[in-house]
């Protein structure tokens, strides 16, 4: 079944990121399970709402394809998906019950990061351009223009609040965050006119990668602080690059080295011969010694993939040999006669 994400916050189809994540607020403190007991589904789908609907690729590629993929939980775009919707309450609000602001960092990022197959092997310096919130320089990360703030009297200042309850077994405390100041201890009176409140703005930013030689499809490089910047100045996140190698016509990798087949005529595996090959650092010629057997080998040593971290270090070419039999009665007969022949002058 369908399900439209602008209906279930609220919000038309032309808002923007921050009118997106302000009736995000407002409906998880609405429904959040701790305050709401029974309303879980409704909050995990205010959730799946917001996360798909806050990040521009996913909310570019909804309005285009619909909610199928989201439900299905594939990942139409390259942007790690945070799936529980208390995680998403947590980036949002910016801290977690019983802990301050100073214990916590922004999101983390993904990006899929597509290599050529030489890229791969022998590294390579890219350039990539993510979209990720940064610390909005106009107010400084707190949201408030010109520092009009005042302490929040839900809470007194604490950005916690305290509830006792009696139980069964003896009377406990709750500590939660504070929803009226979402845990910053003090109360906005003024936004701030660049980011409206949020402390963080979202900006296209372009960022340098250096690949290490001999990575492989499915690798995954960490750049530290490239990722969200955190609530209320805390420190950014990191942005994840998952690498994705495309494969070479003829070569392919196994481990540190690389694997390949070549076709020889029966004449040239009975008498041997010279063939000339593809390797990733261009043409290079092999012997195929006298007697060579289907499914023999011939290595080319440091001429495979170098050992991540250490480059000096690398692997081999190897070259499976196909021979290509006769399927005619007249090359069988040429083959009796050579095989005749080489046994009658190595009797000499």
């Amino acid at each position: 079944m369908a399900v439209d994400y602008y209906e279930t916050l609220g919000v038309p189809r032309t808002a923007t990121i921050l009118e997106v994540k302000h009736a995000y607020r407002k409906l998880a403190k609405k429904y959040h399970p701790d305050k709401a007991p029974g309303n879980e589904e409704k909050f995990k789908a205010i959730s799946a709402a917001y996360e798909v609907l806050s990040d521009p690729e996913k909310k570019e590629y909804y309005d285009k394809y619909g909610d199928a993929d989201f439900q299905n939980g594939v990942p139409p775009v390259s942007v790690i998906l945070l799936t529980n919707p208390f995680d998403i309450f947590r980036s949002v609000f910016g801290e977690m019950a019983g802990m301050r602001p100073e214990n916590f960092q922004g999101a983390d990022l993904g990006y899929e990061l597509h290599l050529e197959f030489t890229e791969g092997i022998f590294g390579a310096e890219k350039k990539i351009e993510v979209s990720h919130l940064e610390t909005c320089n106009s107010c400084d990360g707190s949201g408030a223009y010109l520092g009009k703030v005042k302490p929040c009297k839900g809470c007194r200042g604490r950005g916690q609040t305290f509830e006792t309850q009696q139980a069964s077994y003896g009377t406990f405390s709750r500590v939660s965050v504070c929803t009226d100041c979402e845990g910053r201890g003090e109360v906005i009176l003024d936004y701030c006119r660049t980011c409206g409140g949020e402390g963080v703005v979202l900006t296209k930013k372009t960022i340098d990668v250096k690949v290490p030689a001999g990575v492989k499809n499915g690798n995954t490089l960490r750049v530290p602080h490239e990722g969200h910047a955190g609530p209320r100045r805390t420190p950014p996140g990191d942005l994840y690059i998952s690498l994705k190698v495309k494969d070479y016509p003829g070569i392919k990798r196994e481990g540190n080295n690389l694997v390949s087949t070549i076709s020889v005529s029966y004449v040239d595996a009975i008498l041997g011969t010279l063939v000339e090959v593809n390797t990733l650092g261009g043409k290079a010629v092999i012997r195929i010694p006298p007697g060579t057997q289907p499914g023999d080998t011939v290595v080319l040593p440091n001429q495979g993939v170098p050992r991540l971290g250490s480059p000096r270090t690398r692997g081999s070419h190897i070259f499976t040999i196909q021979v290509k039999i006769p399927r005619s009665l007249r090359c069988v007969k040429q083959l009796h006669w050579i095989c005749r022949s080489i046994f009658f002058l190595l009797q000499l």
